[in-house]
């Protein structure tokens, strides 16, 4: 039930208080004339910060595939289903946060470029008043709506005071992320993303116990996620402070004549537009599980949200490998101009196709085994396809995810914004006919979600980013997009033909580990030979860092 969207969606997914030596060595990872020492360091530090990241992707989403059964055995599917609404929900007022986490990000990463501390300090005072109080408003009027929740969904009334306890706690641990806010963009400014990442990996670890040991104790209640929710809470607010702590000192403090109202109109009005993109984003997802939930009923909810799971863990894997531009970007635009942003996005979407069309092979090959394992036999016939379909919307929004975390750092993210608003709206508009006149299952809603996500982030924002970070946008869409997608069918065709050889098999762990990592070789092969750049190849410190045969192999020497 931790509730992280704010700072930690993509958290999204560096390194330390040095401020232009810091700024100036990332920057350098593209630079030509910096000193070979300091382009070493800055690629380390980069690896560093996007390792972290996956590992706690990684473990956070374990330990989400392992709590998930867990609360549908203890639950069962209808107060499972119910607590999960309350946080999709929940989600509707993230709007509150006026689009302030990714500005804040922003306007820290520029303070630090530029060595203003005292710039800094005051943006951190203005900014905790601020989210404090709009977070307790937010809180307030969660609890305020909760008899509407009540009759909207038909609780039962056997769960209310459960559910009521819950929904308190959820409302506070609400009010406490929006507090903690500039804290998480301060430290991600810094360029520790790597703290952000390990203090994540015991946080999943600390709810998975509690998790465990509550519903062992205290069997079938939704008291468990609320108990569960109370530690996030606490870990949360003392890990956080406590890391900022460690790179500011007492400048964590927010002081209330630092409050400065010029500086409040200067960030909302580059907020204005994350605003809108914080608005509507989160509806691409939340509004349809809603309206699944009172158009095809609660059951249907329990087979579509073990596919979001699954798709924002691998959504939080492929943005940690771009989020920390954000900051390089700043740097860079400080430095040189932007001058290096063009062959970033292409870099790094080359990079983040190869990572996430891995994840799409893997759950189309075998991603009916890994759901039967997982949930039992009962979800394979929705959830397995709903998975692979929304997966594929995932992976080419994250492709050009490049051009908002880069954006984000030196430019505008105007067009992300209203695309955002047009996208969402499409899909609500399109699955609320689909599901209430047009019977359409949960596969469809994914296709429909998918098919939105494909025409924005593949098509529109790289056309238009383009012409502001100057690169070729039918390069770019060949190599990150097409070339990458034609090699994909290959691979599956090539691993449907290998399967339908095989014998039926009744699905094991063993079996499930073992076919995964042929499919993840083989598409690895294809892909590193096919779809992967010379620039990206040589640029990857696990490649000179092998034997020399080995890397004339992998650099096709």
């Amino acid at each position: 039930m931790e509730s992280n969207q704010l700072h930690e969606s993509n958290s999204v997914g560096s390194d330390a208080p040095a401020l232009t030596t810091n700024a100036n060595a990332e920057a350098s990872v593209v630079t030509s004339s910096a000193p070979r020492a300091t382009k070493e360091r800055s690629v380390k530090r980069f690896v560093k910060n996007v390792g972290s990241g996956w590992l706690a992707m990684l473990v956070g989403g374990l330990v989400g595939m392992a709590t998930l059964p867990m609360s549908m055995e203890y639950l069962d599917k209808e107060l499972y289903s119910i607590s999960a609404l309350v946080t999709t929900f929940l989600s509707i007022f993230n709007f509150l946060s006026f689009g302030l986490p990714p500005t804040l990000l922003r306007f820290f990463s520029l303070a630090f470029a530029e060595e203003d501390t005292a710039r800094a300090h005051r943006i951190l005072s203005t900014s905790v008043i601020l989210l404090g109080s709009v977070g307790m408003f937010g809180a307030l009027v969660f609890i305020a709506v909760y008899p509407i929740f009540l009759r909207f969904y038909s609780i039962p009334e056997y769960c209310h005071a459960d559910l009521w306890i819950l929904y308190l706690v959820t409302a506070f641990h609400f009010f406490q992320t929006f507090t903690l806010v500039p804290y998480y963009a301060l430290v991600q400014a810094r360029r520790r993303y790597d703290l952000t990442n390990f203090r994540r990996i015991f946080a999943s670890l600390l709810r998975l116990v509690v998790l465990w040991l509550g519903f062992h104790i205290m069997g079938k209640t939704l008291l468990v996620l609320a108990v569960s929710s109370i530690c996030s809470v606490v870990y949360e607010l003392c890990s956080i402070l406590l890391i900022a702590y460690r790179l500011e000192g007492r400048r964590i403090i927010p002081i209330p004549r630092l409050f400065t109202k010029s500086l409040l109109k200067e960030m909302f009005s580059f907020s204005i537009y994350s605003l809108i993109n914080s608005i509507f984003m989160p509806l691409l997802i939340s509004v349809p599980v809603l309206i699944i939930g009172r158009t095809l009923g609660k059951p249907s909810v329990a087979e579509f949200t073990p596919a979001v799971t699954i798709c924002n863990l691998c959504a939080s894997i492929l943005a940690a490998f771009a989020s920390p531009l954000t900051p390089l970007a700043s740097a860079d635009k400080k430095r040189t101009g932007g001058a290096n942003l063009g062959r970033w996005v292409t870099i790094i979407g080359e990079a983040v196709a190869f990572l996430g069309f891995m994840l799409f092979v893997g759950v189309g090959v075998m991603g009916r085994d890994f759901i039967y394992l997982w949930l039992g036999p009962g979800f394979v016939t929705t959830t397995a396809p709903t998975l692979m379909v929304l997966l594929f919307g995932v992976v080419c929004a994250h492709i050009q995810a490049v051009n908002y975390y880069l954006a984000l750092g030196s430019s505008t993210i105007k067009p992300h914004a209203f695309s955002a608003m047009a996208t969402s709206l499409t899909a609500i508009v399109l699955v609320f006919c689909g599901t209430r006149y047009f019977h359409w299952s949960v596969v469809q809603v994914a296709i429909c979600i998918s098919m939105c996500q494909v025409v924005r982030n593949a098509c529109f924002l790289p056309y238009y980013y383009s012409g502001l970070f100057n690169y070729d946008f039918f390069d770019f869409t060949w190599r990150a997009y097409r070339r990458p997608i034609l090699i994909v069918i290959a691979v599956l065709l090539v691993c449907y033909f290998v399967r339908s050889l095989l014998p039926s098999y009744h699905p094991t762990v063993v079996r499930l580990v073992l076919g995964s990592a042929a499919v993840a070789v083989f598409y690895s092969i294809v892909g590193w030979r096919f779809m992967v750049g010379q620039e990206v190849k040589e640029r990857l410190p696990l490649v000179h860092k092998a034997p020399k045969f080995v890397q004339k192999i992998l650099l096709g020497k």
